[in-house]
């Protein structure tokens, strides 16, 4: 993952996102279904053959008045041939064919509207989970430099207190504020995690998530003009 940015990070979701992958499988799916529908089924050819049991063609070929057959052409093999258009013709002229095809598109229409509308609401989710890091990264540089600051401003303190300037109960407060922005700093830590956590598993990560940032500098840029320009 290394450093992302918004449109990487979009991209990524775009090829790797299970519910967006799973839109696009149903889109696909439908538009299958809409040209096996227009499929018209091919002809069916069949054929058998058999002997016919107790057949004597000797007996057959021998006059009637003999007490024979009388059909000396005749033979006991049977031949039997089918062929079947297996409803092409009749789907085609009641209309059931256009009427499945039609079925079918209206359905792959539905599927691209749920598409398009999976899109758009994941992507606003990816989005809102991109800024989330970003804004705890800021996060983190805040809560560091906090914690720069009342650490120096303790070292003064405590400076100040060993030349009989200031009180142990100054001394404390320093302290304290320097514990808090400290605290501060771990909880920023832990949100930043939390936050990484969530867009990589929308980014299809789901073992060992490593350590990355996003491109925050957008949250630098000025969202209103100046008024005094405008």
């Amino acid at each position: 993952l290394s450093r992302l940015t918004l449109p990487q990070t979009l991209q990524r979701f775009r090829e790797v996102g299970y519910d967006l992958l799973l839109a696009d499988a149903q889109v696909q799916s439908a538009s299958a279904d809409v040209r096996l529908q227009g499929a018209i089924a091919n002809p069916q050819v069949s054929g058998a053959i058999g002997r016919a049991t107790g057949y004597d063609e000797k007996n057959q070929r021998l006059p009637v008045a003999d007490g024979g057959g009388g059909c000396p052409g005749c033979s006991g093999t049977l031949y039997n041939i089918q062929i079947s258009d297996q409803g092409a013709l009749a789907d085609v002229l009641f209309g059931k064919r256009q009427l499945r095809v039609g079925l079918a598109r209206a359905a792959l229409q539905v599927a691209r509207l749920q598409q398009a509308d999976a899109a758009r609401t994941l992507s606003a989710i990816v989005k809102q989970a991109f800024l989330t890091v970003a804004t705890a990264q800021a996060g983190i540089l805040v809560a560091h430099q906090a914690v720069e600051v009342t650490t120096q401003t303790l070292n003064i303190v405590q400076t100040r207190y060993k030349a009989g300037a200031v009180s142990e109960a100054d001394v404390a407060r320093a302290e304290t504020a320097e514990l808090e922005t400290e605290q501060a700093y771990d909880n920023a830590q832990q949100a930043q995690r939390a936050a990484q956590v969530q867009l990589a598993f929308l980014l299809g990560e789901r073992r060992g998530v490593p350590q990355f940032s996003v491109d925050e500098t957008f949250l630098r840029k000025p969202v209103l003009p100046n008024i005094s320009e405008a």
